[in-house]
């Protein structure tokens, strides 16, 4: 209906462009009539302004200001309507502003929050994925310190038992030799023993001899004699170094005012042999080795009775 109001509207204006005012009042007023019926406001008041301009042309100014008049009472109600109208409008638009901004800021905070959400979750990743790497370098290093604790304990359980097994063979190898020295020893003093007792014998059986003959038999006991003192000795010294090679080094750099025969003493007890065996290899008293062990025994800055004259030298 409101659509036909502006077709006639539209017609009546038509009508008036060439002169036809009566027939455009007709279309007015039938225009007029739908939009009073439809209650549309916008087109009656385009219709009575049509009609006041129709009339005022045709003359009739009674009637072109009573329309005149409907006009611009409801052209101002429009326009007071039309305020409102934009006023509300501009109010929802404010509103539906501030609600869109809000909503925006809402958004945002929401954003802003869901980010610094996911740094955090990624830095809690980063950070337990480094603590997870961090444990697992550390348990990396202790069990790879651990095996190597295990390899270098048995390694050196290997190494102790190898340096047991060397020492042990050394010492066996040790006392061997020591037992070997000792039983030269032993035959030295047994061999001493023979040569003194065919000394003896020769002495004695010297006067029974030829005169030209008892010459020969004092030479013979004077070489037994001095074979008897200088080759005993150097052959126990030459077996005695072998076996116990720095002995005697180590012994004149720690008592070097000892005089060469402390220093055969010494070689004798390191043995462990008696002042007897000591006294028939060397051809001296008992006595003269006692006196000789004691004056050595003060070298050695050995007073009380606690300490051994033998474990000292064995330990050299």
């Amino acid at each position: 209906m409101r659509g036909q109001a502006q077709v006639l509207n539209n017609m009546g204006k038509n009508q008036a462009l060439v002169g036809n005012f009566n027939g455009a009042l007709v279309q007015f007023q039938q225009a007029l009539a739908l939009g009073r019926s439809v209650e549309s406001r916008e087109s009656m008041a385009i219709s009575l302004e049509s009609l006041s301009s129709a009339y005022d042309t045709l003359g009739d100014y009674k009637k072109a200001l009573v329309n005149f008049r409907e006009y611009k009472t409801l052209n101002d109600s429009l326009n007071s309507s039309e305020v409102r109208t934009n006023i509300a409008r501009m109010e929802e638009s404010f509103r539906r502003d501030k609600e869109e901004k809000m909503f925006q800021l809402e958004a945002d905070r929401m954003d802003a929050v869901n980010a610094r959400q996911r740094v955090l979750n990624i830095a809690l990743a980063v950070s337990l994925f480094f603590l997870l790497l961090t444990a697992f370098l550390l348990y990396k290093v202790m069990r790879t310190r651990v095996r190597n604790s295990k390899l270098e304990q048995e390694a050196l359980r290997l190494q102790s038992g190898r340096l047991e097994t060397e020492k042990t063979a050394l010492e066996e190898d040790l006392r061997y030799k020591e037992r070997e020295l000792t039983a030269n020893a032993l035959f030295l003093l047994k061999k001493n023993e023979l040569i003194a007792h065919i000394v003896e014998r020769l002495l004695k059986a010297k006067s029974t001899f030829r005169q030209e003959n008892q010459k020969i038999v004092q030479d013979i006991v004077h070489d037994l004699q001095a074979s008897r003192d200088e080759h005993n000795w150097e052959e126990f010294e030459a077996h005695f170094t072998r076996v116990h090679s720095t002995f005697y080094q180590t012994l004149q750099q720690r008592f070097p005012s000892l005089t060469p025969n402390e220093r055969k003493l010494c070689a004798f007890l390191r043995l462990n042999m008696s002042t007897k065996d000591i006294s028939t290899i060397t051809h001296q008293s008992v006595n003269s080795i006692t006196v000789a062990r004691s004056r050595l025994r003060k070298k050695l800055q050995i007073d009380g009775e606690d300490v051994h004259l033998i474990d000292l030298l064995q330990s050299i």
